[in-house]
């Protein structure tokens, strides 16, 4: 099943697949899983916090394409995913996480960095109410609407889901997840107000 991400006045619609296992980048330097320590970012004017804050609280993807995942079991989905990982970023309370994600980040070959904040800072820079302290910058992998309307050889029509206004990262799996189980062919978020779509009455 895909995720769309739509991106005003594009041609084409850009989808995130989040189905096979992660795709690392380059290897970082001095990776901190690697060491064991994760170095703490304490500054909000940190260039990694504010790709975090644009993907996330913004909802736009980075200057490189990448965009937010939060949440432990969304961020779980991505590092299982086909699509590359720019890095993951833990709170201090949300390193509880860290050892469920251990098998995905603290592998050898993993090139992206694993990074920590503070909880206020990584507050600030979430969009849920109640932060789960683990995000991620994955890159989507792409493809056209017509790719997600057709239907499957064991599908007799697509069926699609819209999302809309939905922000709660547990709740857009549950009905991911639960969709694909219905066949589901593709699933898409609605455009956020202000972006060409209005909202729904």
């Amino acid at each position: 099943m895909e995720l769309a991400l739509p991106e005003a006045n594009a041609i084409k619609m850009k989808f995130a697949n989040l189905q096979a296992m992660a795709t690392p980048g380059k290897a970082a330097r001095n990776n901190p899983a690697r060491a064991g320590e994760l170095p703490l970012l304490a500054s909000r004017d940190n260039r990694w916090l504010k790709e975090f804050r644009m993907a996330l609280r913004g909802g736009l993807p980075t200057e490189s394409g990448y965009v937010g995942v939060e949440g432990v079991r969304l961020v779980e989905e991505a590092l299982r995913s086909g699509c590359p990982v720019q890095a993951v970023l833990f709170s201090e309370s949300g390193q509880r996480h860290h050892e469920r994600l251990a098998p995905f980040i603290g592998r050898p070959e993993i090139g992206f960095p694993t990074l920590r904040t503070t909880d206020r800072l990584f507050d600030g820079l979430a969009d849920t109410e109640h932060p789960q302290g683990v995000a991620a910058l994955v890159k989507p992998r792409e493809t056209s609407f017509d790719d997600l309307v057709r239907a499957p050889a064991s599908a007799c029509a697509p069926l699609l889901v819209v999302l809309a206004g939905v922000q709660d990262p547990g709740n857009v799996g549950t009905i991911i997840r639960t969709a694909a189980a219905f066949g589901a062919t593709g699933g898409a978020p609605a455009p956020p107000a202000g972006s060409g779509t209005p909202p729904p009455d």
